[in-house]
């Protein structure tokens, strides 16, 4: 099957910039791989944008190739061939009997295996194993048990860090974001007032963002929360069938 692409938010030659900071940083620290597990970092070092972190998955960088590996569930493989500036043959699906298998093999026995069938643990290996933590309690137990006698660095936070200078380009589309935001915030203000439910209030919102300014649509919505009268001290909760007051 054919997978289109999708039009890239930013051209290769951003992304390939950003891992050539990236692999500054892992030469700075003596290390020949890098293992990027955030979602966050993945989609900055790719482009990829898709719901796929729910199971094992991570972004496999070489000093010496061009472009990373995403390892990552077959049933996602397609979205990231079509989001990413990734070639093709550099997404590799596991297979779906990694999930939830009983005798403990995941997609990070994948990665692992990539690592050692491709040589790549010699000099040393990059982990972000504050992400490995959250995903599962022995995903970076693993990581330590098949690459006893590796080098394994702690590269948390290290792309993060990277990520806060801006290029041009990136600048460009923050404002671009930053528009969005506001005609959101505008909106709000235009719909909220007594007597009308806290659901339509967040309908108008999420509409607003969904259809985005100035031509450019949004992308993903972040989880919409709204602490309204009464409840304007309960933070971080969903709206309700309530109606605004006074």
């Amino acid at each position: 099957m054919t997978i289109s692409r999708a039009p890239q938010v930013f051209p290769r030659a951003e992304y390939l910039r950003r891992l050539a900071a990236v692999k500054a940083e892992m030469e700075r620290r003596e290390i020949g791989a890098l293992v990027v597990s955030s979602p966050s970092n993945i989609t900055y070092l790719t482009g990829h944008t898709a719901y796929s972190s729910y199971v094992p998955q991570g972004l496999v960088i070489s000093l010496h190739k061009e472009e990373p590996t995403f390892i990552m569930r077959r049933m996602d493989a397609p979205a990231a061939v079509h989001q990413t500036f990734l070639a093709p043959s550099n997404v590799i699906g596991y297979p779906e009997d990694l999930i939830a298998n009983p005798e403990g093999r995941d997609g990070y026995d994948v990665i692992i295996d990539f690592l050692h069938d491709h040589g790549l643990a010699k000099r040393g290996v990059g982990l972000e194993p504050g992400f490995l933590t959250l995903k599962t309690g022995q995903a970076q137990e693993k990581f330590k048990k098949r690459l006893s006698n590796v080098k394994v660095v702690d590269f948390s936070k290290a792309v993060d860090w990277i990520r806060l200078v801006k290029s041009d380009l990136e600048i460009h589309i923050l404002r671009e974001a930053a528009d969005i935001a506001t005609a959101a915030v505008l909106r709000a203000a235009e719909v909220i007032r007594p007597g009308l439910r806290e659901a339509d209030a967040v309908a108008e919102i999420a509409a607003t963002l969904v259809r985005g300014a100035n031509g450019k649509p949004g992308t993903a919505l972040a989880h919409l929360l709204l602490c309204a009268s009464p409840r304007t001290g309960t933070a971080h909760i969903r709206w309700t069938e309530d109606v605004f007051r006074n």
